[in-house]
């Protein structure tokens, strides 16, 4: 791995991949849902002497406003919107090594929320449920071993944090409520070793609780050095 924290404030060695700009997205009729994973309303969680940090925070007050999120953490992009983009994306850029990965990867069962990878970590396309599920038990395994690049960088040390945030804000109005989420990730192995990334999500519910839009999903913002 090659990496140095890319998104997060206090890093000046910063190297951007990928990014995506939040729209609402064409195919929405397509989008589907799935059962919702069990995620924590409030984690705060170390490993490692502190080194290693894990913290969820999921606002809802009432019933309704936990159903919908939910169902915002549990909404899926078509698989297919997913490969007719990466289709785009490798055919702008020409890298056949990279092809040969994202096969790979576009290849894993389950419903798909996933990007691409980069040294065994998955890179998200759509924060659902089971993303956030993900990067929290592959925090805790990076956690629960040694530093795997240590050999080429020198120290044993590494870290990393996860922030998940969601809430519910709905508008008198108009009845619309919208789910707002966030979660950064980031994982560094050495002073100049390190993979970031923060992924965003917008999902407007009108009175009825029919999705209207749903903003943020695309190849992810992420960067490493």
């Amino acid at each position: 791995m090659k990496a140095a924290l890319v998104l997060f404030a206090g890093v000046s060695s910063l190297a951007v991949v990928c990014a995506s700009a939040l729209g609402a997205q064409d195919d929405l009729a397509s989008y589907y849902e799935v059962p919702p994973v069990a995620l924590p309303d409030t984690l705060c969680e170390s490993h490692v002497g502190g080194d290693f940090r894990l913290t969820v925070l999921r606002t809802a007050d009432s019933e309704r406003d936990r159903e919908l999120l939910q169902r915002a953490e549990s909404l899926f992009p078509p698989r297919e919107s997913i490969e007719a983009e990466r289709a785009d994306y490798l055919r702008a850029r020409g890298e056949r090594g990279m092809a040969v990965q994202m096969e790979d990867v576009a290849s894993m069962d389950g419903p798909r929320w996933w990007w691409h990878s980069f040294d065994e970590t998955l890179l998200p396309y759509a924060l659902t449920g089971p993303a956030v599920a993900y990067y929290l038990e592959r925090m805790r395994d990076l956690a629960a071993g040694p530093n795997p690049l240590a050999e080429y960088t020198g120290t044993d040390w590494h870290s990393g944090e996860v922030d998940y945030r969601a809430g519910v804000q709905c508008r008198g109005d108009q009845g619309h409520c919208v789910v707002e989420m966030r979660l950064r990730w980031k994982y560094t192995c050495g002073s100049l070793c390190a993979i970031g990334l923060i992924e965003e999500r917008s999902v407007t519910f009108d009175a009825s609780g029919e999705i209207i839009s749903v903003e943020g999903d695309g190849p992810p913002r992420y960067g490493v050095s």
